[in-house]
């Protein structure tokens, strides 16, 4: 028999790049279904405007998380600033994404694509995940991309410093999204915290 539908009504759910693009369009759909929304972008101008947007449109308010996804320091002090509100967490979706025409790094030296798509998901959703654990039945929705068929990882070369190309590092960090997704998976069997890409 098929799982009904998941009843978002009251459940806060925080949705990372939640300012534009498939973010904003999910946000905007949770909080029409009731959920209590928690945007999280970096640009504190775009999400107060996704704010009062989701605002009229549904008279419920988000709340804002500003935060670099691209640093390591700023998903800690963002995790932190979540978890010191000591309110629960039903569903994370991990949507926040890049693609870059020019290899760049992250403040931390990380590749920019890999560091955002990527590590920035692994290292919020571990944060966040005791959380989500307190909060149960909670899921997480890890945002992929059909692009990740046509990468491949090597581990001697995670971050393309031999052969960068736009479109390679976009897949391998949506690959690698993906293994993070199945492990995660396996490891949750049983908690009443679900994981799905």
């Amino acid at each position: 028999m098929p799982e009904r539908p998941w009843n978002v009504r009251d459940k806060t759910c925080l949705v990372t790049g939640a300012t534009s693009g498939h973010g904003l369009a999910v946000a905007r759909l949770l909080a029409r279904r009731g959920a209590d929304i928690v945007l999280l972008g970096r640009d504190p101008a775009k999400c107060q405007a996704v704010r009062e947007s989701i605002r009229r449109e549904t008279a419920r308010t988000p709340e804002v998380l500003v935060c670099d996804l691209s640093s390591r320091r700023e998903i800690d002090r963002t995790a932190e600033q979540w978890l010191a509100l000591d309110r629960p967490l039903h569903l994370l979706v991990d949507n926040a994404g890049l693609v870059t025409r020019n290899r760049r790094e992250s403040p931390d030296g990380v590749e920019l694509t890999m560091a955002v798509n990527y590590l920035a998901c692994f290292q919020l959703t571990l944060r966040l995940l005791p959380r989500l654990a307190r909060s149960a039945p909670a899921r997480i929705v890890i945002v992929a991309s059909d692009a990740q068929r046509m990468a491949s990882l090597d581990p001697d070369d995670l971050e393309l410093r031999r052969r960068w190309w736009f479109m390679g590092a976009y897949a391998k960090s949506k690959l690698a999204l993906l293994f993070f997704q199945r492990d995660l998976a396996r490891r949750l069997e049983g908690t009443r915290v679900t994981v799905n890409a």
